[in-house]
This record gives C-alpha cells, structure tokens and sequence, in this order.
C-alpha cells in the first residue's frame, strides 16, 4: 500500500468514526454548531491491504448533474449549485471544499465535495453523511433541489442501507472497526510512460446497523 494510501485511511477511518460533521463556523452569521466544513480530525496511520478487485466508485450524480472524480473542478460545482467553497489547512493538507444538502422527508443528508491539495482543484473525494432532525446549516452551505445523490459505476449504495444489503453489494471490507467499515482498490497504471499508483476507498459508517456516512477517495499518484 502506498503512504497516500495510509495516510488516506487514517483520515477517512476517524471522519467516518466522528459523531457528527458539525463544527462552528466562526464567521457567516449562523449560530455556533452550525454544520459546514466536514470533520476536522487527527489521526495514527493504519496500514492494511487493498482487497476490492476493481475500482468501487469513480463519480457521482446530483440531482442529476454528473461528477467524475479527479476530473470535475471544484469550482464548475460552485457556479452549478452555488455555495461557497470553503479551505482549511496549508501546503499538503490543505482542503477545500463545497457543502450541499437537502432536507427531505424520506431522509435528509449533507454532502461535503472535497478537494486537497494534491487534487489541483478538482473534486477528488466526497462525504455523504444523513442529517439528523433538523440541524441549523452555516449559510455557506447551499440546498440542493430535486433529485439525489447516485454513484457512477452505478452502485446501490445509499443511506439508510442496511450493513448486509452493502456487503452483497461490496463484498467483505478491507478493514472494519467498530461501526465502520473500509473497503480499498489499488491498482498500477502508466500514463504518458510515466507509472502511477489509484487508489479508490469507501468508507462506510453504520449507525443501528444502517448506513449513516459514505465516504470516498479516489487518487492517482506518481
């Protein structure tokens, strides 16, 4: 496994553990607790090894409006949905990002477009989380309209799924701690004769046996 990769699963294992995405916002006029930027977290590295045969998820859909990972600027989904595209974070972890969400009576959920530093500006992960009553959200984030979020292989993953329907649809996790379970693809690739390394993660928090969180990685490093 490459160090991207372990720093990767170190990230999305204790985002995913967190309790929530909620964080204050400083400046915006919202009350304090107000979600808008996702988990700001800490973590050791895990190491373990990649087990998912393919590439899990490559992008995803938004009411309709398509996002290819690694491919899709950050800022074509600000001038799409609006919002406003916030940073944290220097040099190599640095991360900005977009907040959208929805409220919906079948379920409500935010969802957090993300971009590091090593993604030069375009969309290279993404957490979907389901809100839960009605949480005041930072005036920066934006409502999504219509629609909902669907992933591109398409997969059946959603929230509310439960654990057993998701490993019938992903098999065994690479890893899985507590609520949380990690599923990894890496393959080898050349590009322009220069060789480079994908990693694609899933990782998937459960609440009462139910999905609560999904959060995806995908990365090509040289």
């Amino acid at each position: 496994m490459s160090m991207r990769s372990t720093i990767l699963i170190a990230i999305l294992m204790v985002a995913a553990l967190a309790a929530n995405g909620q964080a204050p916002t400083g400046k915006g006029g919202d009350p304090a607790g107000a979600i808008w930027g996702p988990p700001s977290i800490e973590s050791p590295m895990v190491r373990f090894e990649p087990t998912v045969a393919k590439e899990m998820v490559k992008g995803l859909n938004i009411a309709s409006w398509p996002i290819v990972l690694e491919k899709t600027e950050l800022i074509a989904a600000q001038e799409h949905f609006g919002g406003t595209i916030g940073n944290r974070g220097d040099a190599g972890n640095a991360l900005a990002w977009l907040c959208l969400y929805r409220h919906d009576t079948g379920g409500s959920w935010v969802l957090w477009l993300e971009s590091s530093e090593i993604d030069g500006g375009t969309i290279g992960g993404f957490r979907w989380q389901q809100l839960d009553d009605d949480p005041a959200m930072d005036n920066r984030c934006q409502v999504v309209k219509g629609g909902n979020v669907s992933f591109n292989p398409p997969r059946a993953l959603r929230i509310g799924m439960k654990e057993a329907d998701v490993v019938k649809e992903l098999g065994q996790p690479s890893m899985s701690k507590g609520d949380t379970a990690v599923y990894e693809h890496e393959h080898n690739l050349t590009i322009h004769s220069v060789p480079y390394s994908l990693s694609n993660i899933v990782t998937i928090t459960y609440r009462d046996g139910r999905v609560w969180a999904v959060a995806v990685t995908h990365s090509t490093v040289s």
